[in-house]
């Protein structure tokens, strides 16, 4: 032992060595904890500031659109009476189609049921070719000559 000092003595510079070590730690501690909170100030102003840019471009964008869907909207309100002309003349050109397709089963109907089903186109056939034939015997005829 030291001379002269007693063990309650010792005890307490063993007390103050640890509580030296212990205000050093939390010296040591406390620095590093200011840096990072001031580090994360400056971060949090920094995002602040990006959030306030980015709001002011989504005000831009927003009022581009806002533009754009009225544009869209006043040349839809120009092309609806269009569209349903053309939707007008679509369904009368399907109406004339069915028309006609009826007329023609109607025609077909009446030509089956008719006596002379046959004979009138086959006589009108015939007539046509004789008629052909007659025309091109004439012409041979007039270029031989």
């Amino acid at each position: 032992m030291i001379i002269g000092q007693s063990m309650g003595s010792i005890a307490g510079l063993i007390a103050a060595g640890a509580f030296v070590v212990l205000v050093v730690f939390l010296c040591i501690f406390l620095t590093r904890m200011s840096a990072m909170l001031q580090e994360t100030t400056r971060q949090i102003t920094q995002l602040g500031n990006d959030a306030d840019s980015l709001g002011r471009e989504l005000e831009d964008i927003l009022e581009n659109t806002n533009r754009l869907m009225d544009d869209l909207n006043d040349k839809a309100e120009k092309i609806t009476p269009a569209v349903e002309a053309i939707a007008n003349v679509s369904q009368s050109v399907s109406d004339l189609n069915d028309a006609s397709r009826a007329m023609v089963e109607k025609l077909n109907a009446q030509r089956e049921q008719s006596p002379f089903k046959n004979r009138i186109f086959k006589t009108a056939a015939q007539a046509a070719m004789m008629g052909a034939l007659g025309r091109f015997g004439k012409r041979k005829k007039h270029e031989a000559e």
